[in-house]
């Protein structure tokens, strides 16, 4: 199952117990989505190719005291609605949910239109807004658990296919924001969605070299700052790995986390160098990687002389 059919599957069971969850979609379709259209038709609405306003309505549904669930492919519900998202959702404070498929190269064979490269910048610079990233359906069960019982606006990054489970069970997202994996006092990987499972085959491959390596699972933006120091503060070396632009994304996040903690922390980080172009080639997600630095074995290169 998708991810997106895991979250919504989760959802229609609490709207079917609440018929103030009303979900938009701008002419998304999803199997999912086909429970909602059959079962619950006034709790569903596709608004078409019209992001803006669609995130008009579902302002303003929230603002009569709807919890909103929008939802369509990663670049287009958070850029092309930018304005709208700023002002009438995270300013205002509404319950407005906005749930994006395609993180990162999750379209890896349809070109930079459809590249969610720069979401976590864009979205965790609004106010009130939470950034949800899951790295597995276990996970993606508690971030709607976590989209009900919370009414502030939120982003989830949704990956466009289904990745294998890091977690035997559900989940449940909270405001803690990360979870420790595999902990050491050495070095130490802190990554989130698809990465996550990138920073597991790096760790097993130092692993089986003997070198102990550990993970972080970072799963939601804001974290708790000093829960997250604590935890990383003791290692010799930080390494933060993303499938995102460099500026204001995770190492950003995580850089400004550690000076604003006055902890003085050995950093690396990995992610996306398009200063000067978007990425136009085609190819597997791994290959894309590997080509824009980010794949296992092209940090693994690069920190040879560290390890």
């Amino acid at each position: 199952m998708t991810m997106r059919d895991a979250f919504f599957y989760r959802i229609f069971e609490k709207a079917k117990q609440s018929p103030d969850i009303v979900v938009l979609t701008s002419d998304f379709s999803a199997p999912s989505f086909d429970r909602f259209r059959t079962e619950l038709p006034g709790q569903f609405i596709n608004t078409g190719i019209s992001e803006q306003n669609t995130m008009l309505v579902a302002a303003g549904l929230a603002h009569s005291g709807k919890k909103v669930f929008v939802t369509s492919i990663a670049p287009f519900i958070v850029m092309r609605c930018y304005e709208q998202t700023r002002l009438y959702a995270a300013d205002m404070n509404f319950d407005v949910k906005i749930v994006a498929v395609g993180a990162g190269f999750s379209y890896n064979t349809s070109g930079p239109t459809h590249h969610a490269v720069e979401d976590i910048s864009l979205m965790r610079a609004l106010p009130n807004m939470n950034v949800i990233m899951p790295c597995g359906n276990n996970q993606v069960e508690g971030a709607a658990e976590w989209c009900v019982s919370s009414k502030s606006p939120a982003y989830i990054r949704l990956d466009r296919m289904n990745l294998n489970e890091l977690y035997d069970n559900s989940f449940y997202v909270d405001d803690a924001g990360f979870n420790v994996w595999k902990n050491t006092d050495n070095i130490m990987f802190l990554a989130s969605g698809y990465m996550t499972h990138t920073a597991v085959k790096i760790v097993k491959m130092l692993n089986d070299k003997g070198i102990d390596a550990g993970i972080i699972d970072l799963y939601k933006i804001p974290v708790d700052k000093t829960a997250l120091v604590d935890s990383i503060k003791h290692v010799k070396k930080l390494v933060t790995i993303e499938e995102h632009v460099r500026s204001g994304g995770i190492g950003s996040y995580i850089n400004e986390l550690l000076v604003d903690s006055n902890c003085h922390l050995s950093l690396k980080c990995f992610a996306l160098d398009f200063s000067k172009g978007l990425y136009h080639r085609y190819g597997t997600r791994d290959e894309i990687h590997e080509a824009c630095g980010i794949g296992k074995e092209s940090i693994l290169r690069s920190l040879e002389g560290l390890l």
